[in-house]
């Protein structure tokens, strides 16, 4: 993948945030905003 802006917008339940924190991560992704709704 290059090293451009990439964004990625998803909706997920509050008990997997982890798991996909974690599997992004793992990807080399190094910053992420959450926000409640």
């Amino acid at each position: 993948m290059s090293k451009g802006l990439l964004r990625i917008v998803c909706y997920l339940r509050s008990h997997k945030l982890e798991e996909v924190k974690t599997a992004i991560a793992a990807t080399g992704v190094s910053g992420m905003t959450v926000s409640d709704v």
